[in-house]
C-alpha cells in the first residue's frame, strides 16, 4: 500500500513556480548571453512558442503576433502591440538621439 501511495504522490502534477520578481528581472537581464549560449534548434523552439507570426517588411520594419501560449504568461505587456519599427539612431549600437 506504501508503494501504491508513493506512486500517487509521484504521479500528481504540480504546478510550476512562479519566479520572484528578482529571479524574473535576473533571467531578463541575462537574455543576450542566453541567446548567445542557446543552439540554433533552441532559438528555433523558443521562436515558436512565442512567436505565431513574424513579417520583416523591411530592414528596420517589421510586426509580430505572439501565441496563445505567449499572451497567456502576458509576454504582450512586454512586447507592446506587436509593431515595431527601429528608426535611424536606435540601432543598439549607442547613438544617442
Amino acid at each position: 500500500m506504501a508503494r501504491l501511495d508513493a506512486e500517487a504522490a509521484a504521479a500528481v502534477v504540480r504546478p510550476s513556480r512562479i519566479p520572484t520578481a528578482a529571479e524574473a528581472r535576473a533571467y531578463l537581464e541575462s537574455l543576450p548571453e542566453l541567446w548567445a549560449k542557446t543552439s540554433d534548434a533552441g532559438r528555433h523552439a523558443i521562436t515558436e512558442a512565442v512567436f505565431e507570426r513574424i513579417d520583416v517588411l523591411g530592414a528596420n520594419d517589421f510586426t509580430f503576433k505572439l501565441t496563445a501560449a505567449a499572451k497567456t504568461r502576458r509576454w504582450d505587456a512586454a512586447f507592446g502591440p506587436g509593431v515595431v519599427r527601429v528608426k535611424q539612431g536606435q540601432s543598439g549600437r549607442g547613438e544617442r538621439i
